[in-house]
């Protein structure tokens, strides 16, 4: 059987989200080697990756994932940042926006890892210690021109707005392309 990848994911209310498309598409479109936020993909901060084969997984995820009623983590930006890929993204750059890892995103990023190890489920993504929130907008070739771009003054305050914890599915280039379910959560 085939499996997806799924995302768990901090998702953004229409506004904010349509914010970071308009900026990723303005300073980095033309450079993009594929991977760059657009209409077609959803911002977010990622929580975890893994592997689903069937609609059995996706339900016994939502399922843990309703469950989830402790206080949602503020997100806090910190700077736009250009981030060296690893494995099959060796000679790439990804730029993103750090988010600095307080306790109550990390607390939540681990309890999700775990509730996926019980479900025999594999974390596709740096997860535990080496878990680092970001916001990606889009991927390059180390061989072209890097954009130099600066974070707008807006962004600073981004996250006063709703946020979601979701589930969704990633396309074929890995972005998150489709949102199964979300639920609105206060930070």
């Amino acid at each position: 059987m085939t499996t997806i990848t799924h995302n768990i994911v901090l998702s953004f209310d229409g506004a904010l989200s349509q914010k970071f498309i308009d900026f990723a598409q303005a300073n980095f479109a033309s450079h993009a080697d594929g991977y760059c936020v657009s209409e077609n993909t959803i911002p977010h901060i990622t929580l975890a990756q893994t592997e689903i084969e069937n609609s059995a997984g996706e339900k016994s995820l939502t399922i843990f994932l309703e469950s989830i009623n402790s206080k949602m983590p503020n997100p806090d930006p910190v700077n736009l940042s250009y981030r060296f890929g690893e494995n099959e993204h060796t000679g790439k750059l990804w730029a993103e926006i750090s988010i600095r890892r307080n306790s109550s995103l990390l607390n939540l990023h681990n309890s999700i890892c775990g509730q996926l190890e019980k479900l025999g489920l594999t974390i596709i993504n740096a997860s535990r210690d080496l878990f680092h929130p970001h916001i990606t907008f889009c991927r390059l070739d180390i061989k072209n021109p890097i954009p130099q771009v600066k974070i707008p003054d807006t962004f600073s305050c981004i996250f006063k707005g709703e946020l979601f914890l979701a589930l969704g599915k990633s396309d074929a280039n890995g972005q998150l392309a489709d949102l199964l379910w979300k639920k609105k959560v206060s930070a």
